[in-house]
């Protein structure tokens, strides 16, 4: 895979996604997705607290089951100055 200058990557353990509502109903990928595509713009520290914060209200205060680990990395690219034309 290669990625062009800017984009972003998300990585995460299935503890994100598998963490549970008081009904049991998992988080899910399509809800992190979602919530990935409305904060695209907020900058790395602010998807990850996002995420953070959206999957803990999911959970509703209760105990995760499993633990759950996201990294967040922008590619970059020569500086305006640098680029080879």
């Amino acid at each position: 895979m290669s990625l062009e200058p800017g984009s972003s990557l998300f990585l995460y353990t299935d503890g994100v996604v598998e963490s549970e509502d008081a009904s049991g109903e998992p988080f899910g990928v399509e809800r992190l997705q979602a919530l990935l595509v409305r904060e695209r713009l907020s900058g790395l520290d602010g998807i990850l607290r996002r995420v953070e914060d959206e999957v803990r209200a999911y959970r509703a205060g209760a105990e995760p089951a499993d633990d759950a680990t996201m990294v967040v990395l922008k590619v970059g690219g020569p500086p305006p100055s640098a680029r080879v034309t």
